[in-house]
Parts: structure tokens; C-alpha cells; sequence
């Protein structure tokens, strides 16, 4: 469920929550303590940041600045290199990224962080402990509000949901988003979460008798 909140434009986000707060005002506020932001991620340290921008590109960096202060851009363009932050620069000297451009960027940028979260690159319980997701709330939260999804009433041939997320945004784009489609790539991301999940518990395990055995070679040295 978050990442179907974190990759849909303001508007239609703050009806959906607001939605989700009439049924259940605690999967709301769940949901909303997790979400990123921009803001929470330029609180993060330089070495997080250097495992994001890996492989930087300075247009897409330039469109993430789309909304963001003069001192949060700042504090962005910090964690660049110098040949990047100059590209970067160049960019937005010759256009200042849209409202469009900007999120759909930053909403790349999310999406990129949570694989990285998912494959254990990067450690929400360390860099930002307040988005950390409890092992399983992320099911208990989509199973509560599919259940929401699911029982909305139909009106014309639509759900409140649907008309919400298929409305035309200030920008002129439509998105349109098939219910089927959101549990199917729930169920997606729950079975690499998983696989990943006991991938990490195996080479822990594997880890910890290889540990051993150099501790018990060096005993017999």
C-alpha cells in the first residue's frame, strides 16, 4: 500500500487517505508515519546517499529538486559529487523541473529506495527509525485497506477509489489504476520481500558457521 501512495500525485493521495481514514483512521495514520518524503530522506548521512546515487543522473536529479526549498536543495546537492552538482546545475539553470517532472521523479526515487530497503542495501531501522515497517504490518495494512478497496460501493460502473485514481490531475495527466492490478503487485512485492527475508536468514546462518570454523581453526593453530 505504500508504494501505491507514494506513487500517486498529492491530490489524489490526500483523498485516498482521507478515504482510508473514514474506515479505519488507524491504517491512516500507519500508513501516513511511513510514507517517504523528500524531506525525511535529506536527513540521511552521506554514505546512505552514496549507495542512492550510485548511478547518477544529473537530469532525473535535477527534476527531484521540483518543490524542495533553496536549503533542502542545497543539502541535496551535497551528497553529489562535484562534476554531478555542476551538471545538476546546469540543468536547472536552463529549466526549473514542473510539478509533473518533480514527481514523477521523486517517486522513481522512492521506488529505487525500496528495493534498495528490500534487498538490505539500505537499513530503514538505522537511517530513519520512525519509518521503519514492523515484519508483517505492511500485509496487515494492505489486506485493511484492499478490504476498503474491495467493498466500496459501485457508482456508474466505479468505485470512490477508482474515480479518485482515475481522475485528470492539475497537470492534465490521467492516472488510471486496476484494483486486480494493485494485488497483483502486492503479491509481488510480498514474495521478494519474502525471498529476500529467508535469503538474508541463510547467508546469516552461513555467515555464523563460517565464523566458527575460522574461530576453531585458529584454536588448533
Amino acid at each position: 500500500m505504500l508504494l501505491l501512495l507514494e506513487s500517486t500525485p498529492e491530490d489524489k493521495k490526500a483523498k485516498l487517505l482521507k478515504l482510508i481514514a473514514e474506515e479505519n483512521p488507524a491504517w491512516e495514520a500507519a500508513l501516513k508515519s511511513k510514507m517517504l518524503t523528500m524531506q525525511h530522506l535529506l536527513k540521511w548521512p552521506e554514505p546512505a546517499w552514496a549507495i542512492i546515487l550510485k548511478d547518477p543522473r544529473p537530469l532525473h536529479l535535477s527534476m527531484m529538486t521540483g518543490g524542495l526549498t533553496d536549503q533542502e536543495i542545497e543539502t541535496f546537492l551535497s551528497f553529489m559529487s562535484v562534476k554531478v552538482k555542476t551538471q545538476v546545475l546546469q540543468h536547472l539553470e536552463m529549466k526549473k523541473p514542473t510539478p509533473a517532472e518533480a514527481w514523477t521523479a521523486q517517486t522513481k526515487l522512492y521506488a529505487d529506495i525500496r528495493r534498495l530497503v528490500a534487498d538490505g542495501s539500505l537499513k530503514l531501522a538505522e537511517l530513519s527509525p520512525e519509518l521503519a515497517i514492523p515484519e508483517g504490518i505492511e500485509d496487515q495494512l494492505a489486506t485493511g485497506v484492499l478490504m476498503l478497496l474491495k467493498n466500496q460501493p459501485v457508482v456508474d460502473g466505479e468505485t470512490t477509489v477508482t474515480r479518485i485514481l482515475s481522475e485528470t490531475t492539475d497537470s492534465g495527466s490521467s492516472q488510471v489504476i486496476d484494483l486486480d492490478e494493485i494485488k497483483r503487485k502486492f503479491s509481488q512485492v510480498y514474495q521478494e520481500n519474502n525471498r529476500l527475508h529467508q535469503e538474508n536468514q541463510r547467508l546469516n546462518a552461513e555467515n555464523f558457521e563460517l565464523r566458527s570454523r575460522i574461530s576453531q581453526i585458529k584454536k588448533i593453530a
